[in-house]
């Protein structure tokens, strides 16, 4: 196997996303552990790629989790509670390298191929501190965690006066009102440190950029660019869980809430929709499933919300999906034909605001338009057609009528969550 990062034929190793000297330093009793791929399902082991050779993992790879171990510990152990601010002060181009080298493995790990792209552009410098082609951004935040049950003087530390990873997070990054189509934008937290890392495309002008980094120090004006001096002050910011928009739909918004293990049928059932099947109109994957999934009552009920989908082969289209004609019609043929899939859809997942608005949206417009042009006769024929499904599917196999009013209260909610936001 080549290895991700030098290029070589060389027997592959095993790389933590998470390093394992801050794994070693976890409370994992009290950590979350899930995938941007299977966003409600808690990965109760260690996050690992096996695509790193040894040479690597144990040498430039290697060093940098070692700086950025002890940098963090350094600055991040000892924060009393009611402290404001803190100075920061760090080896630029140690700490860059080492943020890209956790975004590349994580992006690689959930199979992103655009943001893998990006960062594989970002190797020279990763391993050799070579100079690249493409602009990089980082910033940094003191951020308060507001730890409930705590009754030490300080974070990040356990009863025992030992210091603990309370918490290590990694995910993209998304601005309300600006298109991030031509940069990569993922955010690290550790304990009270959140770091925002943008790595833009070659092509992208300088305006661009300056727009991008407005928009981000919008969301929380604590934001600190890093740069090549050695030090920064660091404010407490409180608001920036409420304010932004980092954790987006597939993380859901309580993306510091504990979450329990489930057990095993739990698992959620995952395919990837391509430009190319939805041009084409191509809905076998869609078939498949659901046709597996109803050949009996259990089966049925099994997998009730247990089916994701994912949309690729749009990243360099400045439009959301559902301002795309074809995928309009995609969704309104899926709905005409396949009404059931309601029941078996996550609805508390992104695709599902995708698939709706797709579906009652009268802008089919072919320009770069992100405008809701909401069709009320096209929202009662959606949700006419999805509750005569339902009703079809619990009649057909004798499911006890209290999955009708838990199923019928579910769609209720999103469609008005997702009203109230497009409104």
């Amino acid at each position: 196997m080549k290895c991700a990062y030098c290029g070589e034929e060389r027997v592959p190793t095993r790389e933590h996303i998470i390093p394992d000297g801050f794994l070693r330093g976890m409370n994992k009793s009290e950590q979350i552990r899930w995938t941007e791929a299977a966003p409600c399902k808690v990965i109760n082991s260690d996050f690992i790629i096996k695509d790193v050779c040894s040479v690597c993992n144990n040498g430039v790879l290697s060093q940098l989790d070692t700086y950025a171990i002890n940098e963090i510990i350094k600055y991040n152990g000892k924060i009393q509670k009611d402290i404001m601010q803190v100075i920061f002060e760090y080896d630029y181009n140690k700490l860059a390298r080492w943020l890209l080298k956790i975004c590349y493995n994580s992006a690689r790990a959930n199979k992103l191929e655009y943001d893998s792209n990006s960062y594989k552009n970002c190797i020279p410098y990763i391993k050799d501190n070579k100079e690249i082609n493409n602009k990089i951004s980082v910033y940094g935040l003191f951020i308060d965690l507001a730890i409930n049950g705590k009754t030490h003087d300080y974070y990040h530390f356990d009863g025992n006066s030992e210091y603990t990873i309370d918490f290590f997070r990694i995910a993209p990054f998304k601005l309300k009102d600006k298109s991030t189509h031509k940069c990569s934008m993922r955010t690290i937290i550790i304990n009270s440190f959140a770091f925002l890392i943008i790595v833009y495309d070659e092509d992208i002008d300088k305006g661009e950029i300056n727009e991008i980094e407005k928009a981000i120090l919008n969301v929380s004006s604590n934001f600190v660019k890093l740069e090549a001096y050695k030090k920064v002050e660091l404010k407490k910011d409180n608001n920036f869980w409420q304010n932004s928009l980092y954790t987006n739909a597939l993380l859901n918004e309580n993306f510091l809430t504990k979450r329990e293990v489930k057990n095993n049928d739990y698992k959620f059932y995952i395919i990837e929709i391509s430009k190319e099947e939805i041009l084409s109109r191509n809905y076998i994957q869609i078939q498949e499933y659901i046709v597996s999934k109803r050949d009996n009552k259990q089966n049925v009920k099994d997998n009730y919300q247990k089916f994701i989908i994912s949309v690729s082969g749009y990243d360099d289209d400045m439009r959301e999906l559902f301002c795309i004609a074809e995928f309009q019609t995609y969704i309104k043929e899926i709905i005409t034909e396949f009404p059931e899939i309601i029941w078996y859809l996550n609805l508390e997942i992104g695709f599902f605001e995708a698939m709706f608005l797709a579906y009652i949206n009268d802008n089919a417009t072919l320009e770069v338009d992100n405008r809701i042009i909401m069709n009320k006769g096209k929202m009662m024929d959606f949700i006419t057609k999805c509750y005569a499904s339902i009703n079809n599917l619990i009649n057909e196999f004798a499911i006890d009528n209290s999955c009708n009013d838990k199923i019928t209260n579910l769609l209720n909610e999103a469609i008005f969550k997702i009203l109230k936001l497009y409104q």
